[in-house]
């Protein structure tokens, strides 16, 4: 029995310390007709959030970003730096209800908001 408790506390604590959060950001600036949706696609593969990501007629770009604090703000952070043709001028963030079992980022279009 004691090489089995030896075993068990080399086991990891499991973490409950995670807290996932949503935003809802309004992206203002050269944000539609430069590949904006897609990098914030890319981005948040690479920074592990959900969400989604759509055009607004206002020339404007709504973005619903979950995940971790921590990896929200590296995604904004990317996104406000942008690439290539893309400018971000203005982003204003809100919190939102987190989305239960969300599991990927999405593009929507316009017919699918």
């Amino acid at each position: 029995m004691p090489a089995l408790q030896a075993c068990l506390s080399e086991i990891p604590p499991k973490r409950y310390d995670y807290v996932m959060k949503r935003y809802r950001v309004i992206v203002d600036g050269i944000v539609q007709g430069v590949g904006f949706r897609y990098f914030c696609m890319y981005t948040a593969k690479d920074c592990l959030v959900t969400g989604s990501v759509r055009n607004m007629s206002n020339g404007m770009v709504d973005i619903y970003v979950q995940g971790e604090e921590e990896n929200i703000n590296t995604f904004l952070d990317k996104v406000k730096e942008g690439i290539g043709f893309i400018r971000v001028d203005d982003m204003r963030i809100k919190p939102v209800p987190v989305v239960e079992g969300e599991r990927e980022f999405v593009c929507l279009y316009s017919e699918d908001w």
